[in-house]
C-alpha cells in the first residue's frame, strides 16, 4: 500500500521533516525530496518508503558512532539527540539495540565512570540529579550510588568540609550565628544531606577551636 505525504516542514536550510500517513516522521535532506519525488499530498511507493527508512537507520547509526568516538553517551542522551532530529521511534530503538549489542552504549559503564571521576567532587544528590537529567535510569543510578558511597562513607563529609573551608572568607568563623546559617545554606544548595552538613560544620568548628569542643 502506498504512503501519503501529509506534511513537509522545514528544519534547517538543507533539511526537512516529512510526515507520512499523518503519524510517521522522516527527516530528509532537501535534495532527497527531489531524488524521491516527494511532495505534500503526494504518494510514496512501499519499496521507496522502505528504502528511505533503511537509509535513515544507517544515517542515524553512523551519526551515533561518530558521537561515541568522542566520548561515552547514555542511552537517554542518544534518544534525545535522535528525537530532536526527527527520527521515528522504531528506528531509534533499532539503532540503540545495535549500539548496546556492540557495547558502544552501556549505561552501567557510563554511570560507573562518572562516579569514579566525579563522585568525590560533588554531593551525592548533585551526582544523582546530573545523571538523571542526562537520561540515566533512576533505579540504576540509585544502585550505583549506594554501592559507591558505601565504600567511602566519610567522603561526603570530607568534601563538604573542604568546600566549606574554601567558602569561608578570611576572619569568618562558624561561631558567628549568621555565618553558620549561611554555611549551612551553602552546603544544602550543593546537595548535601542535613546529617552530612552538621558533621562538616562540627569538623570545621573543631579546627577553629580545638580546645572548646
Amino acid at each position: 500500500m502506498e504512503h501519503q505525504v501529509t506534511e513537509i516542514r522545514k528544519l534547517t536550510k538543507s533539511k526537512v521533516l516529512v510526515t507520512v500517513d499523518d503519524s510517521d516522521t522522516i527527516p530528509l535532506y532537501t535534495g532527497e525530496l527531489r531524488k524521491y519525488a516527494i511532495r505534500e499530498n503526494g504518494m510514496i511507493s512501499p519499496d521507496v518508503y522502505e528504502g528511505i527508512r533503511a537509509g535513515l537507520y544507517k544515517r542515524a547509526l553512523t551519526r551515533c558512532l561518530h558521537l561515541l568516538k568522542e566520548r561515552d553517551y547514555l542511552q537517554g542522551e542518544v534518544q534525545m539527540k535522535l528525537r530532536r532530529s526527527g527520527y521515528p521511534d522504531d528506528i531509534i530503538e533499532a539503532v540503540e539495540d545495535t549500539l548496546r549489542r556492540e557495547r558502544f552504549l552501556d549505561d552501567s559503564r557510563y554511570i560507573g565512570n562518572y562516579l569514579q571521576f566525579h563522585g568525590n567532587e560533588k554531593s551525592r544528590r548533585a551526582v544523582m540529579d546530573f545523571l538523571k537529567r542526562k537520561g540515566a535510569d533512576p533505579k540504576a543510578v540509585e544502585e550505583a550510588c549506594s554501592a559507591f558511597y558505601e565504600d567511602s562513607p566519610d567522603s561526603q563529609t570530607e568534601l563538604a568540609q573542604r568546600l566549606l573551608q574554601k567558602k569561608l572568607r578570611s576572619g569568618e568563623t562558624l561561631e558567628d550565628w549568621q555565618t553558620l546559617q549561611k554555611a549551612r545554606g551553602f552546603l544544602f544548595r550543593k546537595g548535601f544531606s542535613a546529617d552530612t552538613i552538621e558533621k562538616a560544620v562540627h569538623a570545621v568548628l573543631l579546627e577553629e577551636n580545638p580546645d572548646q569542643l
